[in-house]
């Protein structure tokens, strides 16, 4: 993914920005900067990804976790883990495997 080293920027940049007057400007924020590192993500034989399906609930998911304080970093992690599972997970890859003719797939990356 290319857009890594892009994401560690956007993110140090969203987080010096705490305290911001909701959690919810952080949550969506960060949504978007994972939003547009995921669309750099590029397979063997992909032509293209599609990020959108899982961006709403990740930035729903990240608005409730930062809603509160957690009572242990761990719990934070956890959750955190699971929000972006749930939005790769939501991703759709889409290209064609070479062959006589191609075969087109289309499914997440997993």
């Amino acid at each position: 993914m290319t857009g890594i080293s892009q994401l560690g920027d956007d993110l140090s940049r969203i987080l010096d920005k705490i305290p911001t007057p909701s959690g919810d400007i952080t949550a969506a924020n960060m949504a978007t900067a994972f939003d547009t590192c995921l669309a750099t993500w590029l397979s063997v034989h992909q032509t293209s990804i599609v990020t959108a399906p899982g961006k709403g609930g990740l930035t729903f998911e990240l608005m409730d976790l930062l809603s509160a304080p957690k009572p242990s970093g761990t719990l934070f992690a956890i959750d955190l883990a699971k929000a972006l599972n749930n939005y790769t997970l939501a991703a759709i890859v889409i290209g064609v495997v070479p062959d006589t003719p191609g075969v087109p797939f289309t499914g997440p990356i997993s």
